[in-house]
């Protein structure tokens, strides 16, 4: 039940810490040269960049952890594959190198970019409308 937890923890948080990041720190970089006004195509941009570095940073993490969820349990209750998740990125990249670990990055981002410019471009709407 708990297989991959440690590696899904360690997931959300590469995927949150690096969006947000390049979030804020693009749309205040672009705003302050008088590139684009802080308006919804700024939002846009904003939020496809950060979607962009957090899938680039969550997408090893990702793998893994598919790969210890989908793993054959044996009659022990433990993986048959992989002796955990240091385990499975090892053995992944020795089979299949670096780019192995961003196997389905481009799904995953035509995933994540357009619910991110969905969710900021209303939440900077909504932040104007109410004097945020």
């Amino acid at each position: 039940m708990w297989r991959g937890t440690a590696v899904s923890m360690c997931r959300s948080a590469m995927v949150t810490g690096p969006h947000l990041t390049t979030y804020t720190a693009l749309k205040e970089a672009v705003a302050a040269r008088g590139w684009l006004a802080d308006a919804p195509p700024l939002h846009m941009l904003a939020s496809l960049a950060g979607a962009f570095a957090g899938v680039c940073c969550n997408q090893p993490l990702d793998v893994v952890r598919n790969r210890l969820y989908n793993q054959p349990i044996g009659p022990d209750g433990q993986g048959t594959l992989y002796a955990g998740a240091v385990d499975c990125a090892k053995q992944l990249l020795r089979s299949e190198g670096p780019l192995g670990l961003y196997r389905g990055f481009s799904s995953h981002y035509l995933r994540v970019g357009p619910h991110y410019v969905l969710t900021f471009t209303f939440l900077e709407q909504i932040k104007k409308a109410l004097g945020a």
